[in-house]
């Protein structure tokens, strides 16, 4: 980045991980370290936290919607129940990227634009505990939880960005980490309160500890880099959409996430169907979760020692496995549980690869500027329109009328599905196809 001496009028050049630069004046403003120290710990601490509650609703909903199936909360309409997961997660992710650029553009208002989310979406959970119609609950618990999640959230990663340079994919993993985190207990803490207390409370007490948990974040996290004008807009740099390598990523990552959530999605309601204990359902979400957390870790420090597109293929080949042997021939709970954990480290934590394609795109552009937290937020919204089509596509799979004589879980009602997320993850190989052509 320059600025300029405002004393001799001399341009000076600095890096993002510079010790100091001038910001006025004769006034030489000292910048933290970079990578370690403990504002940046900070910062990735409130990363964490902002994961941790941001997320652990919406990868749970999956015992919301056993809860509203089995209780007939919504009787007339109980097919529309599942859409509201995947609004969720869909919405949240596709609108990444304006949450990105609004943070770039006003970088004096991010706390309190994350202030404004916060409050947006835990009041839209005290206003879905009235909801009694399905399309009632799509727009509060899906659409504005969802809206009010980004706008909090997302902000964070731009934060993280300027404080993590040489250790970026391990940052990265380690604040992704809190959605395995989270995603590990509170299936089962929702579970307990909706047995217990009903849908109404529960979402009024999600709502509180939302409140509090990103509260958190919010005052964790700040600026290592000062801010060069309150009013100042700062432009992101767009010139890497126009080359090839962002888009292979890209593709690969939508065609991905059609069938990257389903298992999360539909694990309670498969492993009811299939008579498994009650607890089976949300112990493997739970075991999906707290391996994800491994996962985040493992492909992160990955992506900061070799090429993306290797650690790409080493997780598309163990979701293979996942998907096809493990999930495809459940029949009891072992099977189920090894799914769930091998699913969990290779699929729950495919996005920490995501800064070690952002590293590929700059290095097969030369004289590209790529700003990580951009290409991330793009990259979630890419995600995000898998999720978005995944809904409506996994109610026609089900309806398909699947028929497959077989003991295993290929023979159940989720044959189909099982199927789909298999083929769906299968073109992670798109990455590994443009790397053998030279194409990043």
């Amino acid at each position: 980045m320059d600025r300029r001496n405002e004393v001799t009028g001399e341009e000076i050049e600095l890096d993002e991980d510079s010790p100091s630069l001038i910001s006025g004046g004769n006034v030489t403003q000292a910048l933290a370290p970079t990578d370690s120290g403990k504002d940046a710990y900070m910062v990735l601490a409130g990363c964490f936290l902002a994961e941790v509650f941001t997320w652990a609703l919406p990868y749970s909903y999956g015992v919301f919607q056993a809860y509203y199936t089995l209780h007939k909360t919504f009787p007339t309409q109980t097919r529309g129940v599942a859409v509201v997961g995947t609004i969720m997660i869909g919405l949240m992710t596709v609108l990444s990227p304006f949450s990105a650029m609004a943070s770039q553009m006003w970088p004096h208002l991010r706390r309190s634009i994350m202030a404004f989310g916060l409050v947006l979406a835990s009041s839209s959970l005290v206003a879905a505990s009235y909801c009694t119609r399905v399309d009632a609950l799509i727009a509060t618990q899906g659409v504005l939880y969802a809206v009010g999640c980004v706008v909090a959230y997302f902000p964070c990663f731009i934060f993280l960005d300027e404080w993590f340079v040489r250790r970026k994919g391990l940052a990265y993993g380690v604040a992704w980490a809190g959605t395995g985190f989270g995603g590990s207990v509170t299936p089962f803490i929702l579970d307990w309160l909706l047995s217990t207390y009903g849908p109404r409370i529960t979402l009024r007490i999600w709502a509180v500890v939302q409140l509090v948990g990103v509260g958190a974040a919010i005052l964790l996290v700040r600026n290592r880099l000062p801010i060069s004008g309150a009013h100042t807009l700062r432009s992101t740099d767009m010139a890497f959409l126009k080359y090839p390598p962002f888009w292979v990523f890209e593709a690969a990552n939508i065609i991905v996430a059609l069938g990257a959530y389903l298992p999360m999605l539909y694990i309670p309601t498969f492993a009811a169907s299939i008579d498994l204990p009650a607890f089976s359902g949300p112990l493997a979400l739970a075991l999906y979760s707290i391996f994800t957390v491994c996962g985040c870790l493992l492909l992160g420090s990955l992506v900061d020692h070799f090429h993306v597109c290797t650690v790409i293929l080493l997780s598309t080949l163990c979701q293979l496995i996942a998907i096809f042997i493990f999930w495809g021939l459940t029949n009891g709970q072992v099977l189920l549980y090894l799914f769930a954990i091998l699913y969990g480290v290779f699929g729950g934590a495919s996005s920490s690869t995501w800064p070690g394609c952002s590293l590929a795109i700059n290095n097969a552009i030369p004289g590209c500027h790529v700003d990580t937290a951009f290409v991330l937020s793009l990259l979630t919204a890419g995600k995000g329109l898998g999720s978005l089509a995944s809904g409506p596509l996994s109610t026609a799979l089900l309806q398909s009328g699947w028929q497959v004589h077989t003991k295993s879980a290929y023979g159940s009602d989720f044959g189909a599905i099982i199927v789909f997320t298999g083929i769906s993850a299968m073109f992670g190989i798109i990455a590994c196809v443009g790397r053998l052509f030279r194409i990043v």
